[in-house]
C-alpha cells in the first residue's frame, strides 16, 4: 500500500499536489495532519484518516477533522462526493473521468506482451493519462471545498453527535474479532450439504446441474402441467403446500429450499473483511441511513443477523467445528445461519456485552407525538404488544396472555404502524405469515390509529410541515 497522489488545499486556496511523494511528507504537512489547532476537513474523512495512518505511521485523531459527508447526511443530502455536487448544483463538480484513471493506475493490470508483462501502470507508462488523474485528484480538493462552504451556510452536526461520530470512528477502527475456525468449518459444512442436497435434488429429476434455474423450472414445468416462474426463496414458500403437489414435485422443492439459504454468505463475508490480525473493521457507517441518522451497516452487515440458535448453542458449535453437524441436523444451512453471530467473539481474557434499546421505534413515536398511554406503559409494566391489543380491541390487559392472538395482532401492529404503515406495512412486517388473516389487516390499521390519535396527528403535523 503507497499514497500515489496526495492533493491538499489551505482554506479557499488554490490546491496544491504531491505526486509520488513516497513518505517524504514536509515538516509543514506532518504538523498540520498531527496538531489538534489544525482542522482537517475532508468528505468521507474516515478515508483520508486511514489511508494517512497507514502509509506514514502517524496517529491521526478523528477529534482533529471533520467529514462533509457527516455534514450531508445531516442534512439529508446524497452521501457520494459526486451525488452531492450535483445535487447542490455547485460549480465545481467531481471529475467523471477518475474510475477509469483510478482502475488504471491503482489496480494491478494483466501482463501481456504489449506492456512488457507489467502487473502495474505507472506514470511513465501513461504520461498523458497521470495528468489527468493529478487534474482529477486536485478537482476533488475542489469539490470539497465547495461542499464545505455551502454546508456552512446550515445548521450542523451538534458537538455531541460530533463526539459520537468520533467514538464511531474508534470504534470502527477497533473492529471485532472472528473465531475464523468457526467461520470456515461452516462453510465447508455448508458446501457438503449443499453437495449432498443437489445429488438428491439429480437422482429425483435427472436434470445434469440442478444449480441450474432454467432445468429445474423446465422439469417441474412438465411435471405440474404448467409454467413455473421464480425459484427464490420466497416464491418457493408461496407454492402450494405439499400434500397439494406430487411427492417427487413435493420433495424436490423441500430440498431446494434447503439449499438456498443465503444466510451463511455472512460467514464468507466474514473472511473475506477479516484483516491480518483476525478481526474485521469499518461495519458501521454513521448517519449512513439517510435522513433517519441511524448508523447503516456494511461489509458484513452485522445489524442484519439471524437470532441466535437457544438450545444447544455449544453443541451445535462443536459439531459444527469437528464435522458432524450434518449427522444431526437435516435443515443445515438453517441451523448454520443461527449460529452466525456467534462466530464474533471477544478477544482473549475480554467478554462481548450485548445490549439492544427496548422497543426503540414505539418508544420514540410516542415520545415525539405525546401519546400519553404508551409513555405510561413504558414507565410501567413496559407491556407494550398486551397494551396496544387491550387498546385497539377495547379489552382489559389481564385478558391478553403471551401466546394469544390478539397479542400478535397488537405487537404486529406496534411493529409495522408506528411510522404511517399501513396494510403494505403489516404484510412486510410477517402478519400474514404469522396466521393473522390478510382480510384483517385494514381492520387492524383502522384500530391502532384510533387507539393512537395523538401519534395519527403528528403524521399530519408533519406533512404540513
Amino acid at each position: 500500500f503507497e499514497v500515489i497522489l496526495l492533493a491538499y488545499a489551505w482554506d479557499e486556496g488554490e490546491p496544491q499536489i504531491l505526486e509520488r511523494p513516497g513518505r517524504g511528507l514536509t515538516p509543514e504537512l506532518i504538523r498540520a495532519l498531527t496538531e489538534k489547532s489544525v482542522r482537517k476537513v475532508a468528505h468521507n474523512a474516515n478515508f483520508e484518516i486511514t489511508c494517512l495512518s497507514a502509509w506514514t505511521g502517524l496517529r491521526l485523531h478523528p477529534a482533529h477533522w471533520k467529514c462533509t459527508m457527516v455534514g450531508a447526511a445531516y442534512l439529508g443530502l446524497p452521501l457520494s462526493l459526486d451525488k452531492v455536487s450535483e445535487v447542490l448544483c455547485l460549480a465545481e463538480r467531481k471529475d467523471a473521468r477518475g474510475k477509469a484513471l483510478i482502475n488504471y493506475f491503482c489496480k494491478p493490470c494483466r501482463p501481456t506482451k504489449a506492456n512488457g508483462g507489467r502487473t502495474r501502470n505507472l506514470p511513465e507508462h501513461a504520461p498523458e493519462k497521470w495528468g489527468q488523474f493529478c487534474e482529477y485528484c486536485v478537482q476533488d480538493v475542489r469539490t470539497e471545498q465547495a461542499i464545505h462552504d455551502y454546508l456552512r451556510r446550515f445548521p450542523q452536526p451538534t458537538p455531541q453527535e460530533c463526539t459520537y461520530w468520533e467514538q464511531d470512528q474508534e470504534i470502527n477502527g477497533r473492529g471485532i474479532r472472528v473465531d475464523e475456525e468457526l467461520a470456515r468449518a461452516a462453510i465447508a459444512a455448508n458446501t457438503s450439504f449443499v453437495r449432498g442436497v443437489h445429488e438428491d435434488i439429480r437422482r429425483l429429476t435427472g436434470v445434469v446441474n440442478p444449480n441450474s434455474l432454467p432445468q429445474l423450472k423446465a422439469w417441474l414445468s412438465e411435471r405440474l402441467g404448467a409454467p413455473v416462474g421464480s425459484l427464490g426463496r420466497e416464491s418457493l414458500e408461496e407454492l402450494p403446500a405439499e400434500g397439494a403437489l406430487p411427492d417427487d414435485v413435493a420433495r424436490v422443492l423441500a430440498l431446494r429450499r434447503l439449499a438456498s439459504n443465503t444466510s451463511v454468505t455472512k460467514y464468507d463475508a466474514m473472511l473475506s473483511f477479516m484483516c491480518s490480525d483476525g478481526r474485521i473493521r469499518g461495519l458501521l457507517q454513521f448517519y449512513g441511513a439517510n435522513r433517519t441518522g441511524r448508523f447503516a451497516g456494511r461489509g458484513v452487515q452485522i445489524q442484519n443477523l439471524k437470532r441466535t440458535l437457544k438450545k444447544g448453542l455449544d453443541a451445535t458449535r462443536e459439531a459444527v467445528r469437528t464435522g458432524y453437524a450434518d449427522l444431526l441436523f437435516d435443515d443445515l444451512s438453517e441451523v448454520l445461519s443461527r449460529i452466525t453471530r456467534t462466530a464474533l467473539v471477544a478477544s482473549p481474557g475480554n467478554q462481548l456485552c450485548v445490549a439492544d434499546y427496548s422497543a426503540i421505534e414505539a418508544r420514540v413515536i410516542a415520545w415525539l407525538a405525546g401519546e400519553e398511554w404508551v409513555l405510561e406503559v413504558f414507565r410501567t409494566h413496559g407491556k407494550i404488544y398486551e397494551a396496544a391489543a387491550a387498546q385497539m380491541f377495547h379489552l382489559p390487559i389481564d385478558m391478553i396472555g403471551k401466546g394469544s392472538d390478539l397479542r400478535a395482532k397488537g405487537k404486529v401492529a406496534t411493529l409495522a404502524l408506528g411510522y404511517q404503515g399501513g396494510v403494505g406495512a403489516l404484510v412486510a412486517m410477517g402478519a400474514v405469515k404469522t396466521g393473522i388473516d390478510e382480510a384483517e389487516l385494514p381492520a387492524i390499521v383502522r384500530a391502532w390509529r384510533s387507539a393512537n390519535p395523538a401519534i395519527v396527528k403528528l403524521w399530519r403535523s408533519v406533512e404540513q410541515a
